[in-house]
């Protein structure tokens, strides 16, 4: 999982620079960029899905996975009209960024890292909602550059929740090895202070029978 994640946030990172150096030779292309893009992370869930058996039943993602596929593949059949890319791109990216906006307030909630998170869902939905109402190049071509720093900002929270895990772990176990430390102390003393009286007990037998 540690070589997964690695090579995800490398992927990501290169995408993204990529993304901002030719975005504006990319543009004529945006329809297979996003559709590739898009496919790209249905099947990184699909198979996430896949490996915590969550593909079906209850809240299974295999249906959601599934349609973002076919978000994807309509993206690139319609890469020639920058409209219909504009109006799926928008609405794909609002339905996702919503999901993201509801983990971020349930992270708050919990008194975890979230509020970048929220921030950047938020403005997403906004642009995405203009791309929607608006369906130019323009606001293609703002949302592509957008693109590239989601990718970045993706690999910052991750990477920030990582670590907030791992010190939270850290503390954990740190409280839980104090507690055991101070019991055993407390279980010491207490033997200790067992075997003083159980002596003075002997000591005092002791000295009785002396008197008879």
């Amino acid at each position: 999982m540690k070589i997964y994640k690695i090579t995800k946030a490398v992927l990501y990172i290169a995408a993204a620079i990529a993304i901002f150096i030719l975005h504006e030779t990319v543009m004529p292309y945006v329809g297979y960029l996003v559709g590739g893009v898009i496919f790209a992370y249905s099947v990184e869930e699909l198979i996430i899905a896949a490996v915590k058996r969550e593909l079906i039943g209850k809240g299974g993602e295999l249906f959601p996975v599934i349609s973002q596929i076919l978000i994807g593949v309509l993206l690139i059949l319609s890469s020639e009209y920058i409209e219909r890319v504009c109006v799926i791109w928008g609405v794909w990216s609002i339905l996702r960024e919503a999901k993201e906006l509801t983990h971020a307030i349930t992270c708050l909630t919990q008194k975890r890292p979230g509020l970048l998170n929220a921030a950047e869902s938020v403005t997403i939905i906004v642009m995405s909602s203009l791309m929607v109402l608006t369906p130019t190049e323009h606001h293609a071509h703002m949302h592509v550059i957008l693109l590239g720093i989601e990718l970045i900002c993706i690999v910052l929270f991750t990477a920030t929740e990582d670590l907030y895990d791992i010190f939270t772990e850290r503390k954990r176990t740190a409280k839980t090895e104090t507690v055991e430390i101070g019991n055993a102390d407390g279980e010491e003393v207490a033997a200790t202070a067992e075997e003083n009286i159980a002596s003075e007990k002997e000591n005092t037998e002791t000295d009785g029978e002396g008197a008879v």
